[in-house]
């Protein structure tokens, strides 16, 4: 099969989707690589350590689309990108449809087979091509928060870590998940009590006995607006696989906050947990509602571009090989995990939680 890398158009988004150690296991197995010229440059990968390997430098984006059977990216394509879609051809990404109406219509009339790596389920039922980008991204978003709340930012001029003449800031984690986490273990690992509210919090009860100043708090409205109402910093971190997001976060609830407070949204590639939540861009991270610092980038990873490439290359790089060895695309519809990464196929919207999200819309 001829597998296609392009370069990633999205703002400042500098992570490839397979680094050259992958292209190599590709061609060892037969198969035809193209990467765009300097695809892997912003993060450190050459376009001469993927001839090396064995892959093709290709200059332009249209000619990685018109001569590949299958596209591998990052992050979801972007509308300069649906002039290349095609029937028959296989895109491998972070997809986010059930956010994403124009793209969800532009690959059912191409007839396009899209398969999403945060839809992707294991054995377990877990999401090992959506983990390591999410526990990046809540790292992530407790650093920036603690950025944001500084005076010069326009923050309330909190410092997350206790002292011995004051208390530590407060932290809110909506959701429970790989990004909530992440999230919950910087914020403490910096000194800030942080209170985690989930659904089902008693799942997470033994990773939380490794951090005296995490509290686990059952989610309800009523619950979460208190807590906003003492919160410094709020990471947003609900997900539901294929899913749009549930606005857990009300515009009532954002107008309880103080002045100052920051909202970092990590759930805005699927719709966002806030409803007072757009989505911003490494260029222009922020906006101001209520008084709110909001921060909502969708490529929030692309940050620590290096490592999130590594990450995402080695857990997808089984996958992509499964794919490309499977020319009959009833043969990924049969496999267990490989099917749940299906979102569109024959022209049609096929993963039940993204059909869901569509009609709801």
């Amino acid at each position: 099969m001829i597998i296609g890398i392009p370069k990633e158009l999205k703002d400042h988004e500098e992570r490839v989707a397979l680094l050259p150690e992958a292209v190599k296991a590709l061609v060892d197995k037969g198969h035809s690589v193209l990467v765009q010229k300097d695809a892997g440059r912003g993060c450190g990968y050459p376009n001469k350590q993927y001839r090396e390997a064995g892959a093709k430098i290709i200059p332009k984006l249209r000619d990685i689309y018109r001569n590949s059977q299958m596209v591998v990216k990052v992050k979801e394509p972007l509308l300069r990108e649906y002039a290349y879609f095609r029937e028959g051809l296989r895109i491998f990404c972070f997809l986010h449809l059930a956010a994403n109406q124009k793209l969800t219509r532009a690959l059912v009339k191409a007839n396009v087979s899209a398969l999403a790596f945060e839809t992707l389920e294991d054995k377990r039922g877990a999401t090992p091509l959506l983990r390591p980008m999410s526990e990046i991204a809540g790292r992530l978003s407790a650093l920036i928060g603690a950025n944001y709340l500084r005076t010069d930012q326009g923050g309330k001029g909190i410092l997350l870590s206790s002292t011995a003449y004051s208390e530590p800031g407060r932290v809110t984690v909506i959701g429970g998940g790989n990004v909530g986490r992440a999230a919950a273990e910087v914020a403490a690992g910096l000194g800030a009590y942080v209170e985690v509210y989930d659904l089902y919090p008693q799942h997470l009860g033994k990773w939380a006995k490794a951090y005296s100043n995490i509290e686990l708090i059952k989610s309800t409205p009523t619950r979460i607006i208190r807590s906003l109402r003492r919160a410094d910093l709020v990471v947003g971190a609900v997900y539901i696989p294929g899913a749009r997001t549930p606005q857990v976060i009300r515009k009532s609830m954002v107008k309880e906050m103080e002045e100052g407070s920051v909202l970092i949204d990590v759930a805005v590639d699927q719709g966002g947990a806030s409803e007072t939540t757009h989505a911003t861009s490494i260029s222009k991270p922020i906006y101001r509602r209520y008084g709110v610092i909001h921060c909502a980038i969708p490529n929030l990873p692309t940050l620590a571009c290096r490592t999130a490439s590594q990450m995402l290359s080695r857990v997808i790089s089984p996958y992509v090989l499964k794919i490309a060895g499977r020319r009959d695309f009833e043969k990924i519809l049969r496999d267990r995990e490989l099917s749940t990464s299906v979102n569109v196929y024959g022209g049609k919207v096929v993963h039940p939680e993204v059909q869901a999200s569509m009609e709801k819309n």
